[in-house]
């Protein structure tokens, strides 16, 4: 199986159908990745013993950076099964797609879909990293 190179609207679908209600939190993850220029890889649980396989669990995806020294794979591009990091066994996560932008994520709406129905785009007392842009 060979990995897919996604535009913006397929991304942010997957994230959509993923996350659900939340695919805002999945996004202001990836932003500081895509304004570095680092590209996200996108990784799903293919292990077909696993008791979860085929649910759009959030355990069931894995979206890792990279293309930078700064990114979790330091790689140009990532591998086709997700390397264990972050102490995590990954064997089990095949790489299916991977998406990169071009210059600035605010031009493709990304980061204004993820800062819709947010009241207040300041850092709040004890949320770190929530309205922070990052």
């Amino acid at each position: 199986m060979s990995a897919e190179t996604w535009g913006v609207s397929q991304f942010h679908a997957y994230l959509g159908r993923q996350y659900g209600e939340n695919a805002d939190i999945a996004i202001r993850q990836v932003r500081p990745w895509l304004n570095r220029g680092d590209g996200v890889a996108i990784y799903e649980n293919h292990d077909l013993g696993h008791p979860d396989i085929g649910h759009p669990d959030i355990g069931q995806c894995q979206l890792v950076s990279f293309g930078s020294r700064a990114a979790q794979l330091g790689t140009d591009s990532p591998p086709d099964r997700l390397p264990d990091i972050g102490g995590a066994v990954n064997w089990r996560y095949v790489l299916i797609a991977t998406y990169r932008e071009a210059g600035n994520g605010r031009q493709h709406g990304l980061v204004e879909a993820a800062d819709r129905g947010r009241a207040d785009p300041r850092p709040q007392p004890g949320k770190p990293g929530v309205g922070e842009g990052e």
